[in-house]
């Protein structure tokens, strides 16, 4: 049963990652489809997000998890796993990444280099989300806040006719290649760990961002709050002016 169970993880990990190039090519379609009208491109994003809400903080965490066992990650579990650039993306700065001295651990025998496969291909799914997310929003001029306030059930609201940015090109491509061979293959330590980094920084700027956009909301909310009592403080004035008036004609 354990091998079996083995070989089905296994399995999954082979048809994970063998399946990236579908996904790649998937995004790309989705980002030079010709969208017409903002709920379109909305409805995308929308689902984007539900997905990152979904599984992105699960895989760092779990990819956190995996890397503190190597002491490449916090010891401390209560720490935040993506506050800011932790060791393996500043390694990703180096055109070879396995050069780093923080890397060299992970050519070491009791590295699980296909662990690390399996989670570095889940998030680089996810990269593509985020760029496609990133392309939608710069080539139809979409900002964080009509992003959180579209609702797919009033679609309605959103059928104001786009037009896309010219010259703008979305990038399907991903690090991660065949990663069949040695374990200890240096190229495709390099190509894990650029995934890797790309996803990290992707995820802290799509944090960035949504917090931005949700404080935006609330700037706006209270100005037409202020709005609404300014009018009701108006409208207030009026009526006791013209009262004072109808008495003095009474008079």
């Amino acid at each position: 049963a354990g091998v079996g169970g083995q070989a089905d993880e296994s399995s999954a990990e082979d048809r994970l990652i063998e399946g990236l190039p579908l996904l790649s090519f998937t995004s790309q379609v989705l980002a030079y489809l010709p969208y017409r009208v903002a709920s379109d491109p909305l409805f995308i994003i929308y689902n984007i997000n539900s997905l990152l809400a979904l599984r992105g903080p699960d895989i760092l965490d779990r990819l956190a998890a995996f890397l503190r066992q190597y002491g490449l990650c916090s010891t401390d579990e209560m720490d935040e796993v993506n506050y800011e650039e932790d060791v393996l993306e500043v390694a990703a700065k180096r055109e070879l990444p396995h050069h780093a001295k923080e890397a060299t651990r992970m050519l070491e025998p009791d590295f699980a280099l296909n662990s690390f496969s399996f989670l570095c291909a889940e998030a680089a799914a996810l990269t593509l989300l985020l760029r496609l997310k990133s392309f939608l929003k710069s080539a139809y001029d979409l900002n964080e806040s009509r992003i959180l306030s579209f609702n797919p059930d009033s679609k309605d609201m959103f059928e104001k006719a786009i037009s896309k940015a010219p010259s703008l090109s979305f990038n399907s491509k991903l690090s991660m290649g065949s990663l069949a061979g040695d374990e200890n293959d240096m190229a495709t330590i390099d190509k894990l760990i650029f995934e890797y980094a790309e996803f990290r920084k992707l995820m802290r700027e799509e944090a960035s961002a949504s917090e931005e956009g949700m404080e935006l909301d609330d700037v706006d909310e209270d100005v037409v709050m202020t709005g609404q009592k300014r009018r009701r403080s108006l409208t207030e004035d009026s009526a006791a002016e013209a009262e004072l008036e109808t008495r003095a004609v009474s008079t």
